[in-house]
């Protein structure tokens, strides 16, 4: 296989800079192409040893959550609601029938400030907080937690009949949920350290509402807690630390890598190995290799609808080469081959060949020079986890391109 004229992952991955580098290959000599990389806000991610870190602002965010390789982590600007999302001793916190006993264990950032929750053995344990939240909008409530005995129904409740989730945190899996939960999800982060957490949509009134975390019933109940977070949207991000007051993680934006001599115009293949966040703001995400403009572009859309969509030179019914229902979220690897003609152009998902829309026609290109996690303009960014993104400056072939995209 031809080596790629771009390579973003898996071969290397450039940090702890402000420009995120890619890499163009020569024979055996890799040269760095750089990308404009930005977040105006600090931001955590998982490393290597499986350790919460936080990254300072504008720095990349290479996660290695589930991936031994790593993947760029890109997320929508986040906040966290809750006033205190690690001292549970606060006095914000509500405490029913337990003590709370402070830096008592390491927490998932490798420091010694998770808390220990002890019941008095009387009944239902909870620590809650209110917040208030809004009729007809969609939250994700979350919390760090490990056990000490074995716990089979820890919840996370949002009192008044609203609805509660509950886990198994002995199989470490979800046992039910109720009432406005919709959703819920149980992630192992290593040490003992599971992250529950829950999506819900208010259907009752505006107003403040109770959210806990506790236990039904269990007599001598002892678990650690870290890390609550209570944020607008259908999906969890990654953690966001509040002392005190609320606290926004900014949007990541990845663009601009590459330039007018990397790229061929005539023909290549655009490819991409990655996953996306579930998406709640009603807008369209693109990736893109273009001039800046849309008429010369290749562009693949992660559609708010739940729809991939492939366009080449705009985003009419004329430039579409594919469209399929997918889950956005489930990891993709994805292969478009472009061209002068429309038989030239090729389109892969994970091994499979996909058949190209009967009323495209290809759309002749020139001056590329930028790939972007984005729209030819600004404001349209993908979000989620990019394992691999590479281009290469001529076509593959069907065995090739089957290899490339095969999970």
């Amino acid at each position: 296989m031809a080596n790629p004229i771009l390579n973003l992952g898996n071969n290397e991955w450039a940090t702890k800079s402000e420009s995120l580098l890619g890499y163009s290959k020569s024979g055996s000599n890799f040269k760095p192409v750089p990308f404009t990389h930005s977040r105006a806000s600090i931001g955590t991610t998982i490393d290597r040893n499986g350790v919460l870190q936080t990254e300072a602002g504008n720095i990349p965010r290479i996660d290695f959550k589930d991936n031994i390789k790593g993947s760029l982590l890109l997320e929508p600007q986040s906040t966290n609601l809750q006033l205190y999302s690690e001292d549970f001793s606060n006095s914000v916190w509500t405490k029913s029938r337990i003590t709370i006993t402070n830096n008592d264990t390491i927490s998932p950032n490798g420091e010694l400030t998770a808390a220990k929750v002890t019941g008095d053995g009387t009944g239902t344990t909870y620590v809650y907080d209110g917040h208030t939240l809004t009729n007809g909008v969609t939250y994700t409530i979350s919390i760090f937690v490990k056990k000490i005995i074995n716990i089979s129904s820890f919840a996370i409740n949002v009192f008044g009949g609203v609805g509660t989730a509950y886990f198994n945190l002995v199989d470490k899996t979800v046992n039910s949920i109720t009432g406005d939960f919709t959703s819920a999800k149980i992630e192992d982060y290593g040490n003992g350290w599971l992250r529950c957490s829950g999506i819900l949509t208010l259907s009752s009134s505006t107003g403040m509402k109770n959210v806990g975390y506790g236990l039904f019933n269990y007599n001598g109940d002892q678990y650690y807690i870290w890390g609550a977070q209570v944020k607008q949207g259908g999906y969890p991000t990654s953690y966001i630390q509040t002392e005190g007051s609320t606290v926004t993680r900014l949007k990541d934006e990845c663009k601009n890598g590459g330039n007018a001599d990397l790229f061929n115009d005539s023909e290549g293949v655009v490819f991409l190995d990655l996953q996306g966040l579930a998406d709640v703001d009603a807008t369209n995400r693109y990736i893109t290799l273009s001039d800046g403009t849309a008429t010369n572009s290749i562009m693949i859309q992660y559609r708010n609808s739940g729809d991939l969509r492939l366009y080449n030179g705009g985003t009419g019914s004329a430039n579409l080469i594919l469209s399929i229902a997918a889950d956005l979220t489930e990891r993709k690897k994805i292969a478009i081959q472009y061209g002068t003609t429309a038989n030239n152009y090729k389109a892969y998902i994970n091994g499979a060949s996909q058949t190209i829309s009967g009323s495209f026609s290809a759309t002749s290109m020139s001056g590329l020079d930028r790939f972007r996690f984005d729209y030819v303009v600004d404001n349209l960014e993908f979000f989620g986890k990019v394992h691999q993104a590479m281009v290469f400056n001529e076509a593959l072939s069907d065995s090739e391109l089957q290899t490339l995209t095969t999970l």
